[in-house]
């Protein structure tokens, strides 16, 4: 052989290996581009939903995409889907009622019987009633698992239950999500024990997304950006809404994903768009989807703490003060959630003789802005009326006179066992780890002083300072009568 026919030789050799390497390409999972991390809880009425949004996502897989769908999710009580089963005929839940399963998301998951959605194997059972998917170490591993199983550039964390934002409370159910129904207690995924799972995990993550109602609260966010991997932010972009939201379709996201050509966020942007639309023509109500840049948010808090600095040092006029917290944008009504962008606008546009402070709040606005590469917003049901609001983040109000009222609710309406301990649940006897006595209230420095918010904003200090914080707290008060709250732990559940 010359040395021609060697190197024409070679060059078929390095051509058919190339070639072989493209095909087996979509096989290799090194080569995967996006892995979906998807945890989630049937929360006793959402197993119908659930189901339905996977075997949509499973459909989406069926394409030729740069996509793997990793899921772990547990069914609700057996009594919760026999409910459920009633409201939608038809209905047969992929898995065993009360049951976790761990398995990749593909179309053969998908059941051929009619309604019945998915058909999970009995190899994709993971845990059963026992299982406590608000345990931050469960979650911790089924991300590793996740990375594990599916290595990918990119990573997409799921949490999807129901949620509530966070709120100044002994009730966890008001501060977190992955609501589960069927550990021996209620039990959920409150603020600390997800940023204890993510430190766990120790991985990073491109975006996380709440696929739950109230996520998008400015304390939660904080919590979640200041979190760091290896000098660099752990999480870099979050998708939450401020509102009542339903599931998104994860077969729009999987199909822009897709897509060529744009950056990672851009991605988002119209999946996005398509989820704010459901959620507002299909319940008639606010909505609002906002994607959040955690290193840009972080940025908006340092402005912001220079704001509140100000503020306690030289504190506006009571008219001032009062036009921003009585008039500002309130997300729900029943609790002391109100935007932080719409409150510091109306501040600003009655502060206009402070240049001090309105040099301060300008810096803080614009920053607000850079942190949201998106936020769309819609609100058909605001019974304020028409005006010109500034969305951005829901921030606590009011929560010291709000947690003192809410404390007296539970010791005169549910009552107390023999031997001086709380109890309630749904009606059942359950004991406390320690003795509650009657002169107790809960501690303001161990809650909301003891989020990273707080610890680096300083926003408790307003709180304070502010003669007109809270405002009308709390604003309505009766929907709390038929609340249920949870048991009083010994180191209060931030």
């Amino acid at each position: 052989m010359n040395r021609i026919q060697f190197l024409f030789a070679l060059l078929l050799a390095g051509l058919a290996m190339s070639l072989a390497t493209a095909c087996n390409k979509d096989q290799d999972p090194v080569d995967n581009v996006y892995t979906f991390i998807y945890y989630e809880v049937g929360g006793g009425d959402l197993d119908y939903g659930m189901d339905y949004t996977l075997y949509d996502a499973a459909r989406a897989l069926t394409l030729k995409t740069p996509v793997r769908f990793m899921v772990q999710h547990k069914y609700s009580a057996p009594e919760s889907i026999k409910i459920q089963q009633q409201k939608n005929p038809g209905y047969v839940p992929g898995g065993d009622p009360g049951c976790v399963y761990r398995y990749e998301l593909n179309p053969d998951k998908i059941a051929d019987e009619e309604n019945s959605y998915l058909n999970l194997p009995a190899s994709a059972k993971f845990g059963n009633a026992d299982y406590d998917m608000s345990d931050p170490q469960h979650l911790a591993d089924f991300i590793k698992y996740s990375v594990q199983t599916a290595p990918a550039q990119h990573y997409i964390l799921v949490l999807s239950s129901h949620g509530s934002g966070y709120s100044y409370t002994t009730e966890p159910l008001l501060k977190s999500t992955i609501i589960d129904d069927e550990a021996n207690l209620p039990s959920e995924l409150t603020l600390h024990k997800l940023s204890r799972a993510l430190q766990l995990a120790g991985q990073h993550i491109d975006m996380l997304i709440f696929d739950s109602c109230s996520m998008n609260s400015v304390e939660i966010v904080a919590e979640v950006a200041n979190l760091e991997l290896n000098g660099g932010q752990m999480v870099d972009y979050m998708m939450a809404s401020g509102h009542y939201v339903r599931a998104l379709d994860y077969d729009k996201v999987i199909v822009s994903l897709s897509r060529p050509g744009g950056s990672f966020v851009s991605k988002f942007s119209q999946p996005a768009q398509i989820w704010l639309n459901i959620c507002s023509s299909q319940q008639s109500e606010n909505a609002d989807i906002c994607v959040t840049d955690m290193a840009k948010f972080r940025q908006m808090e340092s402005k912001l703490k220079d704001v509140v600095d100000e503020l306690c040092a030289n504190t506006p006029s009571d008219n001032a003060c009062k036009i921003a917290a009585t008039q500002c944008f309130q997300y729900n009504e029943g609790n002391t959630n109100y935007d932080l962008g719409d409150y510091f606008r109306l501040l600003g546009e009655n502060t206009k003789d402070n240049q001090a402070l309105q040099t301060k709040i300008q810096a803080f606005q614009e920053a607000l802005a850079a942190a949201m590469p998106y936020h769309y917003v819609t609100l058909p049901s605001y019974k304020k009326g028409k005006g010109d609001y500034t969305l951005s983040y829901p921030v606590l109000f009011g929560a010291q006179g709000y947690i003192m009222e809410l404390t007296n609710l539970a010791r005169t309406r549910i009552g107390r066992a023999e031997d001086g301990r709380a109890y309630y649940i749904n009606g059942n006897a359950v004991q406390t780890s320690r003795v509650v006595t009657e002169d107790e209230s809960p501690n303001w420095e161990q809650t909301y002083c003891a989020i990273q918010f707080d610890k680096t904003v300083g926003w408790s200090k307003w709180f304070k300072k502010n003669p007109w914080f809270p405002a009308g707290n709390p604003p309505f008060f009766s929907v709390y009568e038929e609340a249920q709250p949870e048991p009083w732990e010994e180191d209060w559940d931030i």
